[in-house]
């Protein structure tokens, strides 16, 4: 009941049909006006959006923001800030509301213009309330309150009351709750305001309903809802009768409740207003369950559980599923009943003949269903072994082609590096002989020798590096982050890219494989960041971090499209996902908010 009240109080301004004055503004944007009026116009728009949609609500008062901060004009920026924060109360995204508040309240303030200051301050009174200072929130409101009085704004006046009213009604001071409401009532009628005259007997309905004075609130909302028709003000109504069916409840009369939920729901499907009909659909599925009509409960519930999917979706389910499974328990019950009732009727005439065929037929149909279960349980079980069994032949694959790739790799290195390479010095140390033995004789042959040896020199330093990349010497003997730290040297040094790396938590070895698998995913992707990025910098982290050891890399370039390039098949992306999946691990590849890609790697330790 706090939170209709509130809504109440909240929504005094909307008049007439919200889709009505949204397709109006609408058609007033492409006009010519200046940008104030624009800002205004994207803000007003915004606002009649909340009931229908939040998030079209906060897109169009942010345009409506972006464009009074163009305009520099404080009024504006502060009016943009305090619909911001009217967006994100009805999102539910308290600490966002209050933060726009706030911005919003010294533009306020410095605006001096009293209204917009007793606006943000009773917006920031009603957030109080709703995060439980309620305190706070009464000297808030009361603030408010001395604004418009100083002003002698009776329609104001009453709102004040209004909202004061609605935090005793939270701290269950009835008393205190009706003093205020009534004089709510008073100022309204002061200024003959049909929609806020609704509004408050339909608050004091809800005041006595809970004081359990049930006549009061029928009068109450009785009075309430002639104004509301009056006013077309649908939701309200919807709210009304809503309260007039939970009064027919209390007084054990669920048929008569039902009729008035039903009416309630037309009218708040009109009014587009989804929280009413949130708690519309649950009282339908209670009070139908009250009456043991399942199918409608159930209906209902479904209803209430899709429409409140971003809330406690967990709890909506589970009270689906209960009331699915006790849907489908009635169903069997009164199917088996019905079909003990007809052998019951037929087992009367033979029951003297019949009694042992029968129990004979009902053991072996007992039997029957015994071992059909039972067999079923256990294709399900080895169906399960089989799968495992699947997922893990395919890791051993896996793992044996990554091992057999490494294994090759680490011979070839071998060989051209105790190998091809020593080959290749010891034809350059000939060379280098021969030049000496040739230099004073023959200069010409000579020159060409030494160009030889040159070349031969050049050689054996290509053919070291190529080996010490296939298979880092520094990786089996000093780890990981040596090794991380040469392959940045050797890879982009030269090239004069930009780098650094970040290893400050890490200071141990980790397992073999691990190592491995990290360096040749960081070769990959420096490899792709040379060949395709265009990029000037890279940066690399290495950290440790709820047992996972991670791996970031991040560039400057043109980036990528991750789902692209896998769809594609791409070798490169094809090898970093099968080392990451073979070790249990994740691989994300996403753009940077401006230029260029981060490469994230998380492998469990």
């Amino acid at each position: 009941m706090k939170k209709r009240i509130l809504l109440i109080c909240l929504c005094i301004p909307i008049l007439g049909n919200a889709q009505n004055l949204i397709d109006s503004l609408k058609k007033m944007l492409p006009l010519p006006a200046d940008d104030s009026i624009k800002v205004l116009q994207f803000i007003d728009l915004g606002l009649e959006y909340y009931r229908i949609d939040v998030d079209s609500s906060l897109l169009f008062i942010e345009q409506g923001l972006a464009l009074a901060k163009k305009t520099a004009d404080n009024y504006l920026i502060g009016a943009g800030y305090n619909s911001m924060g009217v967006a994100y109360y009805y999102k539910r995204d308290f600490t966002q509301a209050m933060d726009y508040y706030m911005k919003a309240l010294p533009l306020a303030k410095a605006s001096k213009d009293d209204d917009f200051i007793a606006r943000v301050l009773g917006n920031i009174g009603i957030l109080q309330q709703e995060t439980g200072q309620n305190q706070e929130a009464i000297q808030t409101q009361l603030e408010v309150l001395n604004i418009y009085k100083a002003r002698n704004d009776t329609m104001e006046i009453g709102r004040a009351y209004l909202h004061l009213g609605a935090i005793y009604f939270a701290l269950q001071n009835y008393n205190k709750t009706l003093e205020y409401f009534f004089q709510t009532l008073s100022a309204f009628q002061q200024v003959n305001s049909i929609v806020g005259l609704g509004i408050i007997h339909s608050n004091i309905g809800e005041v006595y309903l809970a004081n359990k004075d049930y006549k009061n609130a029928q009068n109450h909302w009785n009075q309430a809802l002639k104004y509301q028709l009056l006013s077309n003000d649908k939701g309200g109504a919807a709210i009304t009768r809503m309260g007039l069916g939970e009064l027919l409840l209390k007084q054990q009369n669920p048929q008569a409740a039902i009729a008035e939920f039903n009416q309630a729901l037309q009218l708040a499907q009109e009014s587009g207003d989804n929280r009413t009909l949130i708690t519309l659909y649950k009282h339908l599925a209670e009070t139908h369950q009250q009456l043991n009509d399942l199918p409608k409960a159930y209906t209902f519930l479904s209803q209430y559980a899709t429409l409140s999917d971003s809330l406690n979706k967990a709890a909506y389910n589970e009270d689906l599923a209960e009331m699915q499974t006790k849907f489908d328990t009635e169903q069997k019950e009164a199917e088996i009943a019905q079909q003990k009732l007809e052998l019951a009727q037929k087992n009367a005439q033979i029951f003297r003949q019949r009694t042992s065929i029968w129990g004979l037929i009902f053991t072996i149909l007992a039997l029957g269903v015994f071992a059909y279960l039972f067999y079923n349980r256990y294709r399900l079980k080895q169906q399960q072994i089989l799968n495992e069994a699947i997922i893990y032949e395919q890791k051993l694959g896996l793992n044996a082609v990554i091992e057999a790739q490494e294994a090759e790799q680490q011979r070839i290195a071998k060989e051209l590096h105790d190998g091809i390479a020593q080959e290749l010095i010891a034809i350059k140390l000939g060379f280098d002989r021969l030049a000496l033995k040739t230099n004073n004789n023959i200069s010409k042959e000579a020159e060409n020798i030494k160009e030889l040896s040159s070349l031969l020199n050049e050689t054996c330093t290509g053919v070291r590096t190529i080996s010490h990349l296939m298979l880092p010497p520094t990786l089996e003997k000093e780890g990981l982050v040596s090794s991380l730290q040469l392959l940045l040297e050797n890879s982009l040094k030269r090239l004069g890219i930009v780098h650094e790396f970040n290893y400050s938590d890490v200071n141990e070895r980790f397992d073999s494989k691990i190592e491995l698998t990290v360096y040749r995913i960081a070769q990959e992707l420096i490899n792709n960041t040379l060949k395709h990025a265009e990029a000037t910098r890279i940066a690399i982290k290495l950290q440790k971090a709820d047992n996972q050891l991670i791996f970031k890399v991040e560039d400057d370039g043109k980036g990528y499209d991750f789902e692209e390039a896998r769809r594609k098949g791409s070798l490169g992306l094809l090898n970093i996902l099968s080392r990451v999946n073979n070790l249990g691990g994740t691989f994300i590849a996403e753009p940077k908010a401006q230029r260029g890609t981060i490469s994230l790697v998380q492998i469990p330790l």
